[in-house]
């Protein structure tokens, strides 16, 4: 019997109707079939179904429907009728049967889906099943409950970590409340991610150790929103684009070229409507305040894989109308998706045997910490903060008592190598402590910009420390600035500020205020809680009121440090002959056994390079041999800044260039001596200790220190064997095979942090 459109509409609407999870996947593949087909366009639709909203507007009389009716109400009316359209054109154009294809097709490639939703309702109903709990017991300590405790259990599994160090931990000290505030903030299914729940679970540990003890610092962290893991799948199913997994099985080289057309095609995707709206409510919550969007995978801050720096994080001014909000807010999300299939994300997880996880990208969006300083928008300073100091330039120094890298504005500088660009070096066990002996070497390895959020332009802008001094206030210019008077530090704010360069040292910082001594209390109940050495992120306001400093926790994971506490004992070697270094001055700890290969970057010939090409070209060659050289079997040795972004400082290379290497030997002089050293706490740096590769510094006039520089030139260069086609690269670039050279020995690297010495000796 045939059947009108209007009747085949109704059958097909009902049909859909008992699939309601997947509803929306459903009309979706059949306006896309009507847009392919040229029956009609999805954006025609979604005109149509404004238009019919707002006559049903007009009906319930609504005189000024945008004051008078909520973003949220009117996006569900226009939901409704592109819902009804959506039946009414497939009805009029195709038939029952295709119909039914259809949701056959969404149900058999949708089961994960059903199965996260299904998930969602589950995870929910145990919040539920534990408030039901509680309303019919008189509890003393709810948290101590064996009932609660399982509940609480289940939760932090379902919503924030399976991982079962994870758990142990936190539940402990997460509350019931807790979970309760986390759930309210959780946008879609799935976990919260990595960096979230290592950021709360800080937080409630160092919330309960001021409840026992008031005068412990008190620790703030920024209004947090999370984007759940599930969401990112449910994003690229809504832009029918989950062979997007498949990308991480290519090789390295395909993605780099690959890499810009696959984020280019994920910044033209959309998100799936519920999650629109809710972005879009949270921008209306906090209008006006500076946000920042930071990935938050479930692979990410682990112990032995923190993924430091590899994913996006993008600010946003939220100061601009709504539309242009939630541009700014969808953008930055899908740039933090999209860095997911970077190369160097991608070498990471194969470095990390983490290539086979199906990996989700969970969110955390955070309010900027920070105030506004005429167009711009920073905290007074800002940085990374580690419970233990592998910077220790000197024997005085207690590694045990934790290390900070100290920036004045926005915290990015503190994480990178930026530049020519230094942080202050702080050793917590003595803060006024430095690394550089006098005024001259003060002034020049300061901070010479500072990073801030460009309010108009939604950019992260370094300017020069002069502008940053008159957008702080005299309080913030007293604690973090001395002013160089040629030869000494003007510590009187009578006209040097025109006259005088401002340094910034935080001098009077660690003299007036007791930061120093609360950081390291915060640092060793962290230590104590996840029974490790940890790594933070922070950044400081200062109250107008009282003048007191206000800390804000903004990341904490579990920080990596094999080997570091071993006692190496150094081998005594004769003859300098079998000698390729004893050097003397900051040192990692362990002892690297069996190199067969040096690739050597010539110094003196990279450094005497004008030409920017050629500088890049060697960077390449280097992640080249990185993949042919036997893994672990040989060292890099190069001038200055390995990982750089800045050519005249060193060797420009990324993680997937050096991570087969066993030693990153950095080689400079003194007069260069913390171009260097101030590695140590960057991202990049994190990244040498995860993955087992000692960064070491060789000064090579420092008094005192053995460079073997004749052997390394005087060798064979086996460049041309490895990579054809690169013998015009010779000079700069040279392969030595240690065992020909030597007649049968191979090179063994001995490095003793606790003696600040290392030394690299040929044996049999």
């Amino acid at each position: 019997m045939k059947k009108y459109p209007i009747e085949r509409a109704f059958i097909i609407s009902r049909m859909i109707d008992k699939y309601p999870m997947l509803a929306d996947v459903i009309r979706k593949k059949m306006r896309k079939i009507l847009e392919k087909d040229g029956v009609i366009t999805r954006d025609k639709i979604l005109e149509e179904a404004r238009l019919k909203a707002m006559a049903d507007q007009r009906r319930e009389g609504l005189t000024d429907p945008i004051n008078q009716e909520s973003a949220e109400k009117w996006d569900a009316r226009v939901r409704e009728h592109r819902k009804q359209l959506t039946d009414f054109y497939f009805a009029l154009n195709y038939s029952i049967e295709d119909a039914i294809n259809i949701i056959e097709e969404v149900k058999m490639t949708n089961l994960q889906l059903q199965e996260l939703l299904e998930n969602e309702e589950f995870s929910f109903e145990l919040f539920k099943e534990a408030e039901d709990y509680l309303k019919t017991k008189d509890i003393s300590d709810f948290d101590e409950d064996p009932k609660m405790e399982h509940v609480k259990v289940n939760i932090i599994r379902n919503f924030i970590s399976e991982k079962l160090d994870f758990i142990s931990i936190a539940k402990k000290y997460f509350t019931f409340k807790d979970l309760q505030e986390i759930k309210a903030r959780i946008i879609g299914s799935g976990k919260i991610g990595g960096k979230a729940a290592g950021l709360l679970l800080a937080y409630s540990i160092l919330k309960k150790e001021r409840e026992k003890t008031p005068d412990f610092p008190k620790v703030n962290i920024p209004a947090c929103y999370f984007l759940c893991s599930e969401v990112f799948y449910r994003f690229f199913e809504h832009n029918d684009a989950l062979d997007f997994q498949t990308v991480k099985y290519k090789p390295i080289e395909e993605i780099e070229s690959l890499f810009p057309e696959i984020k280019a095609k994920i910044m033209s995707f959309s998100f799936p409507d519920d999650i629109v709206i809710k972005l879009r409510a949270l921008l209306q919550k906090y209008q006006g305040v500076p946000m920042v969007v930071r990935s938050s995978s479930l692979l990410e801050d682990d112990t032995n894989s923190s993924f430091a720096g590899k994913y996006e994080s993008i600010f946003i001014a939220n100061n601009k109308s709504m539309e242009e909000n939630l541009h700014s807010l969808l953008n930055a999300v899908k740039e933090v998706y999209s860095s997911v299939f970077s190369p160097d994300v991608i070498a990471y997880r194969r470095e990390k045997n983490l290539i086979d996880y199906d990996e989700k990208m969970a969110v955390l969006i955070q309010n900027v910490v920070g105030v506004e300083r005429g167009n711009y928008f920073a905290p007074f300073f800002a940085g990374v903060g580690f419970s233990f100091n592998m910077f220790r330039w000197t024997n005085r120094i207690n590694p045990e008592e934790g290390l900070l890298r100290l920036v004045l504005g926005l915290g990015t500088r503190a994480v990178g190598r930026v530049g020519s660009d230094y942080p202050r070096m702080v050793a917590l066990s003595d803060p006024n402590l430095r690394p550089e002996k006098n005024v001259k070497d003060i002034k020049k390895y300061s901070q010479k910009y500072v990073d801030v959020l460009n309010l108009e332009s939604e950019k992260i802008e370094e300017i020069p420390v002069r502008k940053a001094l008159k957008l702080c206030s005299k309080f913030e210019k007293d604690l973090a600035f001395q002013f160089d008077a040629g030869g000494y530090f003007s510590e009187s704010f009578f006209q040097t500020e025109q006259n005088l360069l401002p340094v910034i040292t935080f001098k009077k910082l660690f003299q007036k205020t007791g930061f120093a001594r609360d950081f390291k209390e915060i640092l060793n109940v962290l230590k104590k809680a996840y029974k490790t050495e940890v790594d933070t992120e922070f950044a400081v306001l200062v109250e107008e009121d009282t003048r007191d400093l206000k800390f804000f926790l903004l990341q904490c994971r579990p920080l990596s440090l094999p080997g570091v506490k071993e006692n190496v004992e150094l081998p005594r070697v004769k003859n300098k002959k079998n000698l390729l270094f004893d050097v003397k001055g900051l040192s990692p700890c362990g002892i690297v056994r069996g190199v067969e290969y040096i690739v050597y970057v010539e110094p003196d010939r990279y450094n005497s390079l004008s030409d920017e090409s050629v500088k890049l070209e060697i960077g390449r060659i280097v992640g080249l041999l990185n993949r042919k050289l036997p893994a672990k079997k040989f060292v890099l040795m190069g001038p200055g800044r390995w990982g750089t972004t800045d050519l005249k400082l060193g060797v420009k290379v990324g993680y997937g260039d050096i991570n087969n290497t066993a030693v990153l030997i950095e080689l400079a002089t003194v007069s260069e001596v913390f171009s260097s050293e101030v590695s140590y706490g960057t991202h990049f740096f994190q990244d040498l200790v995860e993955a087992n590769i000692y960064p070491l510094s060789i000064y090579l006039d420092k008094e005192g220190n053995f460079f073997n520089r004749d052997f390394l030139e005087k060798a064979e260069n086996k460049l041309s064997e490895f990579l054809e086609g690169y013998e015009d690269y010779s000079p700069y670039v040279r392969i030595v095979d240690v065992k020909k050279e030597t007649k049968g020995k191979l090179l063994n690297i001995y490095m003793s942090l606790k003696k600040l010495r290392s030394i690299g000796v040929f044996k049999k």
